[in-house]
């Protein structure tokens, strides 16, 4: 299975879309499935679900959305 998290590239959506408007720009996406061990200080959890953080066309605001299925 590849990472989920990840910086640029393409968004890998858990459900057919987003209510995004299609000219933000796809920043980062977190998996919430990642950091769970007992060696991971910095466990992060969405509930079984991802994180997604889009940016405006003009860089001046930042959207941060969570969803999962």
């Amino acid at each position: 299975m590849p990472p989920y998290s990840y910086i640029g590239g393409n968004v890998h959506l858990w459900q057919p879309s987003l209510d995004v408007d299609a000219n933000w720009r796809f920043l980062f996406q977190l998996d919430g499935g990642e950091g769970h061990g007992p060696d991971d200080p910095y466990a992060l959890t969405f509930g079984g679900g991802t994180g997604y953080a889009f940016l405006s066309p003009d860089r001046r605001e930042g959207r941060f959305y969570w969803d999962c299925v």
